[in-house]
């Protein structure tokens, strides 16, 4: 177990040294004026290095995202980039096709309870963490609102964790509880995000109980044209101011 985990550590080690202090000898080695040999070279490059971080225990992810770092800072960078741009979209569409035809839509009714508490509680938790935000900066409502609505959305990395996890053997109820976790905030986040103006409004409202203010400002108690008369001192004594 020890010498398994110090391969790894060594070969991580080795990759980012090759990120810091190898990037001009791996241009040079990938130099070339052809695009299409310029991507049969970063993507066997890519590949092998994948391959190699499987086989001494690293996931496979994270040894193509060395390869990446490494290639970023060759001359052939700001090319790579722009080729590799269509292969990502494509390679997506596939992992995402793929990940579908592994969940049984059968299985997503039997997680339909915790996804939707996982929903509510998220929706809660990001209206606190606007105005954690607001709070922070002196924001008003209606930054506070947009910030807890535009966090809504879960993106495609909950995804991919949730099909490394299947494929690490987890509960099997896993990959349909994340796909539907974030199919129902993928659905709510634009519909919430459109109405952050009702938040903002409720958060206003709640400010203003909280410092016992109306809605222009004044305090509730003290409104204007609602003052007490104040004491006349020449006004006849009560009956109990003359026992006193």
């Amino acid at each position: 177990m020890a010498l398994q985990a110090g391969k790894a550590f060594a070969f991580l080690l080795v990759l980012a040294v090759a990120a810091r202090w190898g990037t001009r000898l791996v241009g040079r080695l990938i130099e070339t004026r052809d695009d299409e040999l310029l991507v049969i070279s970063f993507l066997g490059a890519a590949v092998l290095v994948a391959g190699v971080s499987e086989l001494l225990g690293v996931a496979d992810a994270i040894g193509a995202f060395m390869v990446g770092l490494i290639l970023a800072g060759t001359p052939s960078g700001p090319r790579i980039r722009e080729l590799v741009h269509p292969l990502r979209d494509a390679f997506a569409a596939i992992f995402f096709f793929a990940f579908g035809l592994a969940i049984d839509p059968g299985d997503l009714a039997s997680v339909a309870g915790p996804v939707a508490a996982a929903a509510a509680l998220t929706l809660v938790m990001n209206v606190v963490a606007g105005l954690c935000v607001a709070r922070v900066y002196r924001y008003g409502a209606e930054p506070a609102a947009e910030i807890a609505t535009t966090l809504v959305a879960r993106g495609e990395f909950a995804l991919i964790l949730a099909a490394m996890a299947a494929g690490a053997g987890l509960d099997g109820r896993l990959a349909p509880f994340i796909a539907g976790y974030v199919l129902v905030l993928a659905v709510l986040g634009p519909v919430v995000a459109a109405r952050a103006y009702v938040l903002a409004a409720a958060l206003r409202s709640g400010t203003r109980l909280l410092r016992g203010t109306d809605a222009s400002g004044h305090p509730a108690r003290d409104r204007p044209g609602e003052h007490s008369a104040p004491d006349d001192p020449t006004s006849t004594p009560t009956h109990a101011d003359a026992e006193r």
